[in-house]
């Protein structure tokens, strides 16, 4: 598909964001406070990209799904909307 390996770390960072964060990945880089070379509120699995969505049921999060591909954070979250779709609570 044209991942590249480091894509499973990005992936796994997203997931670990949302569960931590408790909202997207890409909600939390809106509000995050980002300063080059530092990690993100001290958490280097913090991370700022879309791609990590909650998996809700009756609005509590009981999980997380996350995509991280070649062509970036725009296509990851509506790939893991897509994938969040598929689940019927």
């Amino acid at each position: 598909d044209g991942a590249r390996t480091n894509s499973f770390d990005y992936m796994r960072m997203k997931a670990y964001t949302v569960l931590k964060k408790g909202m997207s990945s890409a909600e939390f880089g809106k509000t995050a406070k980002l300063v080059r070379g530092q990690p993100i509120e001290g958490d280097p699995q913090l991370i700022q990209y879309g791609g990590g969505q909650p998996i809700m049921k009756n609005g509590v999060m009981i999980g997380a799904i996350s995509v991280s591909g070649p062509t970036g954070a725009v296509a990851d979250d509506t790939c893991a909307m897509a994938g969040l779709a598929k689940f019927h609570f």
